[in-house]
């Protein structure tokens, strides 16, 4: 199945199999953030797989992009071959050692990022980009300022005031983390 790209709009909207509000300008702004092919973009439950799917569409060919889930979640959104299945909500996928991004949109389980990022960022890894509510990013902010060297928040990012984007960059060396 194919996620409706014509359906979005200028105003964040909500769509069925996707907890963060989606609009256009959220699109660009994550185009913006995204680097191209064929640098690999791991997105850390992905759930249906909308967002990944939209972004896919928008920028066919351009996105190295795969959805990394649980194997009872049905990705319907994501196309054949881009989805990556870990044994349980807390395992880590091994291909993230070569992933410059890791996406988390709406994590559960704070301490999946904290994982990922001590596990990883020796690797490829050179960003991270959370998305989710304003109220969990307590959580996600005390990890990625004590993982990352620069930690911004997208102002304009298309979301609604209730939602926030972060880009996080330059993991710092393991014995800079706490």
């Amino acid at each position: 199945m194919q996620a409706p790209l014509a359906e979005v709009g200028d105003e964040p909207q909500q769509f069925a199999g996707c907890c963060l509000a989606i609009s256009k300008p959220l699109l660009h702004a994550l185009a913006d953030a995204l680097p191209r092919d064929p640098d690999l973009i791991l997105s850390i439950g992905c759930g249906s797989g909308f967002l990944e799917g939209l972004l896919l569409q928008m920028l066919p060919g351009e996105l190295n992009l795969f959805g990394v889930e649980v194997p009872s979640a049905q990705c319907d959104y994501l196309p054949a071959g881009r989805e990556l299945k870990v044994p349980g909500t807390r395992a880590l996928h091994p291909d993230a050692i070569v992933a410059s991004v890791l996406m988390f949109v709406y994590p559960r389980v704070p301490e999946l990022i904290a994982s990922y990022v001590n596990t990883f960022a020796d690797g490829a890894l050179e960003k991270l980009v959370w998305l989710g509510h304003r109220s969990d990013w307590a959580d996600g902010e005390k990890i990625l300022n004590d993982s990352f060297v620069d930690v911004n928040v997208v102002d304009s990012s298309g979301l609604p005031a209730h939602e926030i984007m972060v880009v996080a960059t330059s993991p710092k060396p393991r014995a800079a983390r706490h």
